[in-house]
Order: structure tokens, then sequence, then C-alpha cells
């Protein structure tokens, strides 16, 4: 009864083995497959991108005070209307009596 029971330990061992690997490429194949599909979308929806940035940053300033700040890590600005969308941003507004 002892062999039985370590073939079927190694059995189940190398199905473990080979679910683990089947759901891994199964995983990197759709990350591989979805970054080529979102590379593509910009150029099938027919907008046309004039320029990117990674980080951009902006500040109004009166009188030598900062009114505002507005910085987000990615700009991108299109050819078509000069409309710009900016990701992950971050608006910050300073009082009257701020120092800076």
């Amino acid at each position: 009864m002892a062999p039985q029971v370590s073939r079927l330990r190694r059995w189940f061992a190398l199905g473990a083995i080979l679910m683990i690997a089947t759901v891994a490429g199964m995983y990197f194949y759709a990350r591989w497959r979805l970054r080529t599909v979102v590379h593509d979308v910009p150029a099938k929806m027919g907008l046309n991108i004039q320029q990117t940035a990674e980080g951009f940053s902006i500040s109004k300033s009166v009188e030598g005070r900062t009114q505002f700040t507005v910085s987000a890590s990615k700009a991108v600005q299109f050819k078509e209307g000069g409309r710009a969308d900016l990701h992950h941003v971050k608006i910050t507004i300073y009082g009257k009596d701020a120092p800076y």
C-alpha cells in the first residue's frame, strides 16, 4: 500500500505544478495581449497625439504668492482642439495668507 500512496502523491504534485504553470501562462499571455491592445487603441480611434509628458506641473502666482498648483503624473496633448488629458492629478490651492 505504501508504493501506491507515494505514487499518488507524485501524481498530485505533478498535477498541481501543471495547473500552476497553466494559470501563470494564461496570466502572462493576458497581460501581453492587453498591453498590445492598449498600445493600438489611440491609432484605431483616430486620435492624433501631439505630445506626451511624464510629470506635469503648472502654478499661478499673484504678487509673488502662489495661488494654486496643478500637477499630474502624465499629460497627453492631442492635435485636434488643443485638448489635453491629465492622469493622476493633484491640485493644491493656497489661501491669501500662504507664505509661499
